[in-house]
Formats: C-alpha cells, sequence, structure tokens
C-alpha cells in the first residue's frame, strides 16, 4: 500500500466593499410592496474582477432566498421584486 501526500493552498477572497445599496420604498408589506433595489459602485480590494451580484432575502428561519442576481462583469446591478410572505 503507498501512500501520497499533497499540500493544497486556498486563498479567500475578500468580499467587495465601498459600494452602496438604496431600497425604495423603506417599508412595505411582504407580498404587496414592489421593493427596488439598486447597488452601485462596487470595489474588490483584492483587484479580481467583481462577476456577479446577488440579492437575497433572509428570513428568521435562517432560510436564504434568491430575489436577483446579475452575472457580468459589473460593479452595480438592480432588481425589483416583493418579498416573501410567512412560510
Amino acid at each position: 500500500v503507498s501512500h501520497q501526500e499533497d499540500d493544497l493552498s486556498v486563498l479567500c477572497n475578500s468580499p467587495p466593499s465601498n459600494g452602496t445599496l438604496i431600497v425604495s420604498p423603506r417599508n412595505g408589506s411582504a407580498l404587496a410592496t414592489l421593493f427596488h433595489l439598486s447597488s452601485a459602485a462596487w470595489t474588490d480590494t483584492d483587484g479580481d474582477v467583481i462577476s456577479s451580484l446577488w440579492f437575497t432575502y433572509d428570513s428568521s428561519a435562517d432560510d436564504s432566498i434568491g430575489i436577483g442576481h446579475t452575472f457580468a462583469i459589473v460593479s452595480s446591478a438592480n432588481t425589483s421584486t416583493t418579498l416573501p410572505g410567512p412560510a
């Protein structure tokens, strides 16, 4: 029986920073209010290209629901959505 060992280096990238997120309106009701989310000016401090931005809704039950995303070389993204109701 032979044994082989390998080394693996993993580099973790820092999250994007310095951007803004604007939500309009600031208050509303799940399933009824159309919320507009607009993000802009995100940068990667490691110098990498930002290849996607995701908008998610995180509930108190530790569930994460995707509500919008973009796949492109981006620093800005927009989406509009109603939020899910109680489970």
